[in-house]
């Protein structure tokens, strides 16, 4: 639906709640070399990262509450939570970002901010079962 990146997409709603589970594959433009094994062993260099690559730094609707390395199926990733706020709904998510073949793989789950803490046992199912090869 219009975003060439979204590899697979998940959405189901109830009257009070949705819960989305989305893989973006992004390319990385030539000029930038990426070394994700430095990017994800520093602190300064994973942030650094984040305000770029999800434009933390500069949308003042999304907060960073945690981000550390977490290691699946053999894969580095960055693990992120976040929450957005927007006409006054606030959302949380929970990224798992890594580099691979020279793109940026993006695992998302995302629900309204009361209903995030019972769907994380489902995101962290969806992202365990993405097998990257």
């Amino acid at each position: 639906q219009g975003n060439i990146n979204l590899v697979t997409s998940f959405i189901t709603s109830t009257k009070n709640n949705v819960v989305v589970l989305q893989m973006y594959a992004t390319p990385i433009p030539d000029k930038f070399n990426i070394n994700w094994e430095m990017m994800t062993s520093s602190e300064k260099q994973s942030n650094v990262f984040l305000n770029a690559f999800l434009g933390a730094s500069a949308n003042t609707l999304m907060k960073i509450s945690k981000h550390e390395v977490k290691t699946i199926n053999e894969k580095t990733f960055l693990e992120v939570k976040s929450t957005i706020t927007a006409s006054g709904v606030t959302q949380k998510q929970i990224n798992w970002i890594t580099v691979y073949n020279n793109n940026f793989i993006n695992i998302l789950g995302s629900t309204l901010s009361d209903f995030f803490d019972e769907n994380l046992f489902l995101f962290k199912n969806f992202s365990n079962s993405i097998l990257i090869k």
